[in-house]
């Protein structure tokens, strides 16, 4: 007499659907509001420099003309109260010293900010 054994299939799982992609959380995520935030601010205070008559005219004429970047007005927001030095600076900012010292230059060519020598 032959064994006599049940076949049945395999209990292999489902493999569920690929729910379509739900995009909606990439406009709400926090990373890229505070980007659009900071893209908003960085444009309105180029908007008021080229428009305010307390601006320097040189300073005023170049932004607007665009000349000055928000990498221009980023500067003043790592900068300290008290004045930095450029590695500093550079570091803060999360740019090179060489970056950061071309933008110092500029700025400092546009009256924005003034280089004086390092005390320490």
């Amino acid at each position: 007499m032959a064994d006599s054994a049940s076949i049945a299939p395999l209990n292999t799982p489902s493999v569920p659907a690929i729910p379509a992609v739900d995009d909606r959380w990439r406009q709400t995520h926090l990373g890229r509001l505070m980007g659009s935030a900071l893209r908003r601010f960085d444009a309105r205070v180029l908007q008021l420099m080229a428009r305010n008559v307390e601006v320097p005219l040189a300073l005023s004429n170049l932004a607007a003309r665009d000349q000055v970047t928000a990498a221009h007005v980023h500067i003043t927001r790592h900068l300290a109260l008290e004045g930095d030095r450029l590695t500093d600076l550079a570091q803060r900012a999360g740019m090179t010293k060489q970056a950061m010292a071309a933008l110092v230059q500029q700025c400092a060519a546009w009256g924005l900010v003034t280089r004086e020598p390092d005390p320490r």
